[in-house]
């Protein structure tokens, strides 16, 4: 009898997942009449903060949710500046970045990570009511993207808007007292 054939080889093994590469800004944007002097900006130590900030909570909900990081986040670009005539326009922002396993790694902590943008939002605008006067009118802003700003593996964001304070208006004028009876 003949021998039995060999068996055929296995085929290799699928190319892992690529990885879910994401960036999260976090937009200070004037209202249209704003000028560089009405503008309210990040300091130094706000965006160092808030930077930190994001970078621990992206490690905790990883760890929360199961999630695999293979790049841890950083901070990537922190900008104070403003100008509205250059286009596009440039804005204040801080912007850390740092890469899951896959796309489904990503999509693990989308939900969560909505919640904690609006966290990170209110931080700066003193809560939902906008507290700070200097940011009337401005719109603020938590968004995931790909490193270009392009839509990314992981979809989240958080807008937040704060109204436009008007000053109070005039207290109209106080009755005349009425005369003495004569």
């Amino acid at each position: 009898p003949a021998p039995p054939s060999p068996q055929p080889p296995l085929p290799p093994p699928s190319p892992p997942p690529p990885p879910c590469v994401v960036c999260i800004t976090t937009t200070i944007q004037p209202p249209v009449s704003a000028s560089a002097s009405t503008v309210y900006s990040l300091t130094d130590a706000q965006c160092l903060d808030l930077s930190s900030t994001i970078i621990d909570n992206m490690q905790m909900l990883a760890f929360d949710t199961g999630a695999v990081i293979v790049t841890p986040f950083a901070q990537d670009a922190c900008s104070l500046s403003y100008n509205a005539t250059s286009v596009p326009a440039k804005y204040p922002f801080a912007r850390v970045c740092g890469a899951f396993l896959s796309a489904d790694d990503g999509a693990l902590v989308a939900d969560p990570l909505k919640e904690l943008m609006k966290e990170w939002v209110e931080s700066l605008t003193g809560g939902a009511a906008c507290s700070s006067a200097s940011l009337s009118g401005h719109l603020i802003s938590s968004k995931a993207t790909d490193p270009s700003g392009a839509a990314s593996c992981l979809d989240a964001s958080f807008r937040q808007a704060c109204s436009i304070r008007r000053p109070p208006s005039p207290r109209p004028p106080q009755p005349r007292p009425p005369s003495p009876a004569p």
